[in-house]
């Protein structure tokens, strides 16, 4: 049977759609139809009669429509200076309305305590390629605790990263103090950044007029419970895993960077597993590198400390700190402090496992890879204890700045 009638009601229907036939083939029972609109293929198989027609009239209303609320599509609005300014203000999240204090922008070349002004430019280099370098204190009864050795952390990373400063040391440390001065608060965390700058998208920072600085004053957040247990205490019991993620090369680990997307996905490896709340980094050797952002310690059923190298990781200020102050304190006179590569067959046999830095002290993990640890955590929270001394300031203040708020109130 031939197809002519029906071929001729299709070629009307695609030049009242919009389409252009392809091909085109005769059958005695179906026609396969290739048509396209807009460059994509779409198949049309051909039925006799009305259901033929009522196909295509489907087909053509559907277009029509799609085009019509293409028509009323509202466009992105095109803000003027006041109106960003108002959004900035209305779309800032709780968290920070409440926790972000003060913020030194470079290109500001000032402070401001307002959040909504709390921003990077995009065409930083560290906003679209990572380069930058960052470091965090913390803040404890108005002293800065070891800023000096953060500053030297963060000078070398950018050393390493072909990040060179515009500004000398005592500047930067400065403007470090300055910022905290003017959040006000005598607890919080100071965190900064040194960027390549501005200037563009390319891949390399020679586009950049200049390196960027940044730094903010929080409040200390308030610590992640994981039960009522770690509630009652006010710190948390953590479970680790070892993360599927491979570990940064021993250069690349050595740099506190803003490239952490492996430590993140890290992160979320352990929190899709229920048993599981951090995750451990270990070397394709076998050897135990660190966590997300932390470093590890183990002790050992001989009262051995093992702090592992930082041959393939991070060197943790709070972790040397731990090894400086262990065998000062009588309490924890029985530890022999060691720092050295540890497998994970080594480590999974120690008494006490524990999580180190700035942010979580000496927090106990008490489970790896869901095989509970038999200690009990004794000697984790003594040194917890040694640490939270260690950070109030006594004369002599060594590791410790303190912040002259007044100085701001003088300038103001």
């Amino acid at each position: 049977m031939a197809c002519t009638t029906s071929r001729g009601l299709f070629e009307q229907m695609n030049a009242a759609i919009g389409l252009k036939t392809v091909e085109f083939q005769n059958s005695s029972r179906c026609s396969c139809v290739f048509a396209t609109l807009n460059g994509r293929f779409r198949v049309l198989r051909r039925r006799r009669g009305a259901r033929q027609l009522s196909l295509l009239a489907t087909f053509a209303s559907s277009q029509s429509s799609s085009r019509q609320t293409r028509l009323k599509r509202q466009p992105i609005p095109q803000l003027e200076a006041e109106q960003v300014i108002q959004r900035l203000r209305t779309s800032i999240p709780n968290n920070t309305k409440l926790n972000f204090l003060a913020f030194f922008s470079s290109d500001l070349g000032g402070i401001t305590t307002e959040p909504a002004f709390m921003q990077l430019p995009i065409d930083d280099h560290m906003v679209h390629r990572g380069h930058g370098v960052f470091d965090t204190c913390i803040l404890v009864d108005g002293y800065l605790y070891m800023l000096e050795q953060h500053i030297d952390r963060l000078l070398e990373s950018a050393r390493k990263a072909e990040i060179r400063p515009f500004w000398t040391r005592e500047v930067l440390k400065n403007i470090l103090h300055d910022t905290a001065a003017t959040s006000g608060v005598q607890n919080g965390f100071l965190r900064f950044w040194l960027t390549a700058g501005r200037g563009g998208f390319d891949l390399g920072s020679r586009e950049c007029d200049r390196p960027g600085f940044y730094c903010i004053v929080t409040h200390r957040p308030e610590p992640r419970y994981y039960s009522d247990e770690d509630r009652q205490n006010g710190f948390s019991y953590w479970r680790a895993k070892t993360t599927p993620i491979e570990t940064k090369s021993p250069f690349m680990s050595s740099i506190k960077s803003n490239n952490y997307l492996q430590n993140v996905l890290s992160a979320e490896d352990a929190e899709r597993d229920e048993h599981a709340t951090h995750g451990i980094f270990v070397d394709p050797d076998g050897f135990v590198s660190e966590g997300g952002n932390f470093n590890v310690g183990f002790i050992l059923p001989d009262g051995e400390l093992v702090i592992p190298s930082f041959d393939n990781c991070l060197a943790g200020i709070t972790a040397q700190r731990i090894m400086e102050l262990v065998p000062k304190t009588r309490q924890l006179s029985h530890l022999r402090v060691s720092h050295r590569r540890i497998t994970v067959t080594e480590a999974k046999g120690a008494d006490e496992m524990f999580a180190t830095g700035s942010t979580t002290l000496a927090t106990p993990i008490v489970q790896w890879d869901r095989t509970t640890l038999p200690g009990n955590s004794t000697n984790t929270l003594i040194i917890r204890r040694v640490l939270e001394n260690d950070m109030e300031a006594k004369p002599p203040h060594e590791l410790h700045t303190e912040v002259d708020y007044g100085i701001m109130t003088y300038m103001q």
